[in-house]
C-alpha cells in the first residue's frame, strides 16, 4: 500500500508530463479500437459484397466439381438437398444453379459465354444481380425461354431489350442444344468477368435443353452472418446425413470459392497491423522518455533514498508501478472514447467521400458501421498495455546504477 501510495503521488509531481503521457496512450488505445473496429467490420463487407454477387457463402457441390467444372459433374437429387437445407434455421437463404458453357450469337456477333440456370423467385435471396437490372427486368416464375445478361456481354453482342440470341451447345448425353433467348433484362453486376461473360435462364428451361432432369451443379446458401459460416457447415453436413441425401456431395464455403479475397484481407490485415506497430512504437517512446527524465531528474531524492538504506529493487518496483498507473488511467480513458466515437459511428455509418454513390450503383452497401467486438477490445488493451510496462524497463534499470555518493553531488 506504501508503494502505491507513493506511485500515484509521484505521477502527479509533474502534471503537464503526465497528462501528455496519458493523452498518447489513450489516443493509441482510441485509434486502435476505433480502426480495429472498423477494419473487422468493413473485411465483412467486402465479403458480404462479393459473395453476394454471386457466390454465396456456402455452396454444396458434387465431389469433384471445384477442380472439374464439367456439365455431368451435377447433384442428381438437388431438390430433395435444397428442401433439406431449407430446414436449418442458420440458413438466410437458398437456391440452386444449373451451369453449362455455350456459344451466343446474335445478328452480327458470337461470342462465348456461361450459360447459367437459376431459380427466379429464390436467386434474389442468395445473388444482388436481381437489383442491379440496369435495362428492363429479372426474370420471374413463368418465364420460359427470356433470359437477362451481363451489360458488358450485350454491348458485345450488340443486343438490348426484346432482341434474340441464338445459343449453341452440349447436354449431359452429348447431344446438341440449339435454341434462342429474348432478352428480358441486362444487369451490372459491378465485376466485369461476370458482366461480359454470364447469361441467366429459367432453371427448368436448362434442365430440358441440357438433360439434367432436376439436377443442379451448386446448391448456393447464404447465411445469417459471416461468423456464422463455420458452425453452419457443420449442420448441413449433419443435416445431409440425417436425411441421406449427402453422397458424393461436398461442402466449399466462401473461402475456398473466392481464395483471392482471402488472400487480400490478409494482405490488408498485413498492412494495417504496420500501422498499428507505429502508432505503438511512437507511444512507447513517449513512455520511456517520460520516466527516464523523471528518473534522472530524481536521481538526488533516489540517491538520498538508497544512502538511507533502501535497496534498489524498491525503487524499480516504484518505478513500475509508475509506469503501470500511468498505463491503466490512460487505457481506461482510450477505451471510454473508442467505445463512443465507434458507438458513434455504428449509428451513422462510416464511408469515404463519394464512395456511398459508387457502391450504391452495384447494390452494394456505401457505409460501414464498426461494431466493438471483443477481439477490438482486447487487443488494443495488451498491446498498449504491455508496450507502455516495457518502456519503463530501461527507466528501471537505471536505478540500479545509481551511486549514492555521486548523486547526492549531483552527478549522473
Amino acid at each position: 500500500m506504501i508503494l502505491l501510495s507513493l506511485a500515484s503521488r509521484n505521477i502527479w509531481r509533474n502534471p503537464r508530463r503526465t497528462i501528455l503521457s496519458v493523452a498518447a496512450i489513450a489516443f493509441a488505445v482510441m485509434v486502435l479500437e476505433f480502426f480495429f473496429s472498423l477494419q473487422l467490420k468493413s473485411y465483412d463487407a467486402a465479403i458480404s459484397a462479393s459473395t453476394g454477387v454471386f457466390h454465396g457463402h456456402i455452396q454444396i457441390q458434387r465431389e469433384g466439381y471445384l477442380e472439374n467444372s464439367e456439365l455431368r459433374n451435377y447433384i442428381p437429387d438437388s431438390d430433395l438437398v435444397l428442401d433439406a437445407i431449407a430446414k436449418i434455421p442458420g440458413v438466410l437463404a437458398s437456391s440452386k444453379r444449373s451451369l453449362g458453357f455455350g456459344l451466343l450469337s446474335s445478328a452480327d456477333r458470337s461470342f462465348g459465354a456461361q450459360i447459367i440456370g437459376v431459380l427466379p423467385d429464390r436467386e434474389l435471396g442468395v445473388s444482388s444481380i436481381p437489383g442491379v437490372i440496369k435495362s428492363g427486368r429479372y426474370l420471374n416464375s413463368e418465364d420460359t425461354y427470356n433470359c437477362v445478361i451481363g451489360r458488358t456481354l450485350a454491348e458485345n453482342l450488340k443486343v438490348g431489350l426484346d432482341h434474340d440470341l441464338s445459343l449453341m451447345s452440349q447436354s449431359v448425353d452429348g447431344g446438341v442444344v440449339a435454341t434462342s433467348f429474348k432478352v428480358v433484362g441486362i444487369f451490372e453486376s459491378g465485376s466485369i468477368d461476370i458482366d461480359r461473360a454470364f447469361i441467366e435462364i429459367p432453371n427448368s428451361v436448362f434442365e430440358v435443353e441440357f438433360g439434367m432432369h432436376s439436377g443442379a451443379h451448386n446448391i448456393v446458401i447464404r447465411a445469417r452472418s459471416i461468423d456464422d459460416v463455420l458452425d453452419l457447415e457443420a449442420q448441413i453436413h449433419k443435416q445431409l446425413l440425417q436425411n441421406k441425401v449427402g453422397t458424393n456431395l461436398t461442402i466449399v464455403n466462401w473461402k475456398k470459392l473466392l481464395p483471392g479475397l482471402q488472400e487480400s484481407i490478409q494482405l490488408d490485415m498485413a498492412a494495417g497491423w504496420l500501422f498499428y506497430c507505429s502508432l505503438i512504437v511512437i507511444v512507447s517512446f513517449t513512455i520511456l522518455n517520460t520516466f527516464l527524465m523523471s528518473v534522472l531528474e530524481r536521481t538526488r531524492e533516489f540517491s538520498t533514498v538508497l544512502a538511507l538504506g533502501a535497496s534498489p529493487s524498491f525503487l524499480a518496483i516504484l518505478i513500475a508501478l509508475e509506469g503501470i498507473l500511468l498505463s491503466i488511467i490512460g487505457i481506461i480513458i482510450g477505451n471510454i472514447l473508442g467505445a463512443l466515437l465507434v458507438e458513434y459511428f455504428r449509428n451513422v455509418g462510416f464511408t469515404a467521400p463519394g464512395a456511398e454513390e459508387v457502391l450504391k450503383k452495384w447494390n452494394l452497401p456505401g457505409r460501414v458501421y464498426p461494431v466493438i467486438t471483443f477481439q477490438s477490445f482486447i487487443w488494443p488493451t495488451i498491446t498498449v498495455g504491455l508496450s507502455s510496462i516495457i518502456s519503463v524497463v530501461y527507466p528501471m534499470m537505471r536505478v540500479f546504477k545509481i551511486q549514492p555518493v555521486k548523486g547526492l553531488a549531483g552527478e549522473l
